[in-house]
């Protein structure tokens, strides 16, 4: 039983550092607000879903440099994606966005 709970604790430590996340075309209609706690993610691919809004807890993915959001269900972004200083690219095609999310943009 130990050996189950400390496989389970290097598999957790392997996800907390995780470079990249894929689920494009998971079916997926919403994005978990624990994302936030993945520091290290470089890459989000997230194409190809139904999701509906993303949590403001993506502003804390400090090295977060792509985010593939093509072909969801988004109508706006939260302010915090603002704070992604490292981002470099963000797709969004395929969305109803009705507006940008303001300030972050400027």
């Amino acid at each position: 039983m130990d050996g189950d709970r400390t496989t389970a604790g290097v598999r957790a430590g392997a996800v907390a550092r995780a470079a990249e996340f894929r689920a494009s075309g998971a079916g997926l209609d919403r994005v978990p607000e624990a994302i936030g706690d993945l520091p290290d993610l470089r890459r989000i691919d997230l194409a190809w879903n139904r999701i509906t809004d993303v949590p403001p807890s993506i502003g804390r993915l400090r090295r977060l440099a792509v985010l593939l959001l093509d072909g969801n269900r988004l109508t706006g972004l939260p302010q915090e994606i603002g704070r992604l200083g490292a981002l470099r690219e963000l797709h969004l095609d395929g969305n109803a966005l009705e507006a940008s999310p303001g300030p972050c943009w400027s």
